[in-house]
C-alpha cells in the first residue's frame, strides 16, 4: 500500500477577523463567499467575495443584518 501524502497548504486568504459561519463557491469555481457574524452583535455580519484567480477579494460588505443563506 502507498502511503498518501501530506496535503500542502496552497493559499491563505485573509481578511476576516473571526471564524467564518458560511461558505458558498460558484458554481464554475472561480469565487466563492464567506460569511461572519459578529459574536457580540449577532444581527452584524461582514461578507466577503473572493476571487480564486487572483489573491485577494473581489468585495467586501460590511453590516448585512440577515442571516445568508
Amino acid at each position: 500500500i502507498k502511503e498518501q501524502e501530506e496535503p500542502k497548504l496552497l493559499r491563505t486568504f485573509k481578511g476576516h477577523k473571526d471564524e467564518i459561519n458560511a461558505i458558498a463557491f460558484h458554481p464554475q469555481r472561480k469565487a466563492f463567499m464567506t460569511q461572519q457574524t459578529d459574536r457580540h452583535r449577532f444581527n452584524d455580519s461582514m461578507v466577503f467575495v473572493w476571487n480564486l484567480n487572483q489573491s485577494g477579494n473581489i468585495y467586501k460588505y460590511i453590516g448585512h443584518r440577515v442571516h445568508i443563506t
